[in-house]
């Protein structure tokens, strides 16, 4: 039974390991990397910061500044062509996973290198591929910067605003003064790039990214938004975030029940969802099986993620506060702390003891 367990492990890494590889290739020789309208939009802002020193969005004249997206990755575009950043998430990716194997964690290492979700998303130019791999870093790194660092990856992938603050929590549980600078040094490069919102697009937010997640997501599951959905005739994308915030509050309050629902509903997919079938579309018909072939992992991950009380609570904390998107890209952050939990906990035994005070 050992054997035949050990043969069907074996089996399973070949099957990632080629999954991994035929996406790479497939990323590499295709416009794969950029079939997704987000990394269309990456592209754009890019192209114009490059012709017009605008960060925007949009394709024609006014060039509005964008309150949606975060600023790192078109800025690295900017500098990076789009296959070579491609190659740059693929380079961290291995590095990564060999930080992990030099700490002796055979199996987190071989997991991160040969994970489904990372193989898709590292052949994406999506700034999921970018920040997997520097998450592990990052989780490794426990200086006076760590949190300000994270502050600069809330402006890589905004979904970090609402992961950050549990994870500093359970990393730094009961040395709350240390979690708490961390906390401040984070909001830093966060309420700075907020203010530039608020002067170049009149709205102070980090991203707005949230706002129209609520309408598009959970608002129009139960509501017409047809006479809100778009931002055109807005001289400034901030105007139209005060009409969308206005509209998503207004039917939240409206239909609380309907609104619970669907929130929950897509707290769900993010756990439950493999992957959307688009970015499986370079398997053909054999789709379904490169699909399920996610699950083993997942469920190892999920078993992972019940075995422990505070990682547990990070995993429903996050997934419940991104909510109704429902994507399962929104997972791949918790995939990867999942992953690298045990050295985690190792570096948090290896601390050295709170000296005692006498009273």
């Amino acid at each position: 039974m050992r054997r035949r367990g050990r043969s069907a492990l074996y089996t399973y890494l070949l099957f990632l390991f080629l999954f991994k590889l035929w996406t790479t290739v497939w990323a590499f020789s295709t416009d794969y990397p950029i079939f997704t309208s987000d990394a269309k939009e990456y592209i754009t802002i890019a192209r114009n910061l490059i012709e017009h020193g605008a960060f925007s969005s949009d394709t024609s004249p006014p060039f509005r500044h964008d309150v949606i997206r975060v600023p790192i990755y078109p800025l690295l575009l900017t500098v990076l062509p789009p296959k070579v950043l491609l190659l740059l998430q693929n380079v961290l990716v291995v590095l990564s996973s060999l930080v992990l194997f030099k700490r002796g964690m055979k199996v987190e290492g071989t997991l991160l290198l040969l994970s489904p979700t990372l193989s898709v998303f590292s052949n994406q130019n999506l700034t999921e591929g970018l920040y997997a791999p520097l998450m592990v870093f990052l989780l490794m790194y426990r200086g006076v910067l760590w949190g300000a660092l994270w502050g600069f990856m809330a402006l890589l992938r905004q979904a970090t605003l609402v992961l950050f603050p549990p994870v500093a929590l359970v990393l730094f549980w009961r040395r709350w003064r240390m979690a708490f600078l961390h906390l401040i040094s984070f909001s830093l490069p966060v309420l700075a790039w907020a203010y530039l919102n608020y002067v170049m697009g009149h709205v102070f937010t980090p991203s707005a990214g949230f706002s129209t997640t609520l309408l598009v997501y959970l608002v129009g599951r139960f509501s017409d938004i047809s006479n809100v959905i778009s931002h055109e005739g807005f001289s400034h994308l901030g105007d139209w975030i005060r009409v969308v915030n206005s509209k998503v509050l207004s039917e939240i309050l409206e239909h609380p029940v309907q609104a619970a629902f669907w929130w929950v509903s897509g707290s769900l997919l993010t756990l439950i969802k493999a992957i959307p079938r688009a970015y499986l579309s370079h398997t053909g018909n054999l789709w379904p099986v490169f699909y399920m072939g996610f699950y083993p992992y997942l469920l190892f991950l999920y078993r992972r993620a019940v075995g422990d009380r505070r990682l547990l609570f990070v995993w429903t904390f996050y997934t419940l506060a991104v909510g109704p998107l429902g994507d399962p890209r929104l997972r791949l952050p918790l995939e990867v702390i999942t992953i690298v939990w045990p050295a985690l906990r190792e570096g948090e035994r290896s601390q050295p003891p709170r000296p005692k005070t006498s009273e």
